[in-house]
């Protein structure tokens, strides 16, 4: 991974509010809410204060707020205890820490689709 790709690229913060469709190259943070369509080249944190609805397509996804709406992983989908996910979730790899709430179906396979 090159340098520039771990810099946080866009953030919306804490408070926040955007309806809309946001496409980045490298990592977004979410604190704040949004509903619209999310893709990324890279990482899509999903912070504990924010409220998403929203389908995200990325490289790897990290909730620990609520998602409403289907994700798409081609590395890894992490979900932190404080993660509420209400959608699918198709990735290849799937990590899911205790206490989380997921409402729909998860598909977890080697291909990357």
């Amino acid at each position: 991974m090159r340098e520039n790709d771990m810099t946080v690229n866009s953030l919306l913060g804490y408070g926040s509010v955007f309806k809309g469709d946001i496409k980045v190259n490298g990592i977004i943070k979410l604190a704040g809410d949004f509903s619209g369509t999310i893709e990324s080249t890279g990482q899509v944190f999903i912070s504990e204060s924010a409220r998403v609805e929203s389908s995200i397509k990325a490289t790897s996804v990290v909730i620990g707020g609520m998602v409403k709406g289907d994700i798409t992983a081609t590395d890894k989908v992490t979900v932190l205890s404080t993660g509420i996910v209400m959608g699918s979730i198709t990735t290849s790899r799937l990590i899911a820490e205790d206490g989380v709430v997921l409402d729909g179906v998860c598909r977890v396979s080697l291909s990357k689709e």
